[in-house]
């Protein structure tokens, strides 16, 4: 568990699962985690009672959880992890949308890029973030990830004649 003033990650839970169903089947985030089919409770339900290992799954979920309202407001995925090369990509989403713009996403990464550098001693974190997202590019930007010049054209397909380019981000820690 990771912790800050405001601010509780943790793993998921089985209390989760209820929550898990509701975000992973809704179809207007499925771009950001390259969904396109929904979960069924049972394997949500799987996943929440199953160990979750970064370094045998390359993968970890946090979910964020706010103190004061006691709730869950989002959650922020490590993937990709590879212990050789010291890295992790890191993503985010704060699906309560009457929490977002209030700093809990960049409280929530600043708290993953401490775990990143002072408990599992990786060299950098990477994210891809789409072009349009500007949101999301000002806040890894602030936390000083450098965009690396590499821009993905067309790179997700968001409807038949829609594409979205995706930029890549890294920070050496």
């Amino acid at each position: 568990m990771l912790e800050s003033s405001k601010l509780i990650l943790r793993a998921v839970e089985p209390e989760d699962v209820d929550y898990l169903f509701k975000n992973e089947n809704n179809p207007t985030i499925w771009e950001l985690s390259n969904t396109i089919t929904p979960f069924s409770k049972n394997t949500l339900s799987d996943y929440a009672n199953s160990i979750h290992d970064i370094f045998a799954q390359k993968q970890f979920r946090f979910m964020i959880h706010l103190k004061a309202e006691n709730k869950i407001i989002g959650m922020i995925d490590l993937f990709d992890f590879d212990a050789i090369h010291s890295r992790v990509g890191v993503g985010i989403i704060i699906t309560d949308l009457n929490e977002r713009n209030k700093g809990f996403a960049e409280e929530a990464i600043n708290l993953v890029i401490n775990y990143a550098k002072n408990t599992l001693y990786l060299n950098q974190l990477h994210c891809s973030i789409f072009s349009n997202n500007t949101s999301s590019i000002n806040l890894f930007s602030k936390l000083g990830f450098q965009y690396l010049e590499l821009n993905f054209l067309q790179w997700y397909r968001k409807s038949e004649n829609e594409w979205n380019d995706e930029n890549l981000y890294q920070l050496i820690l």
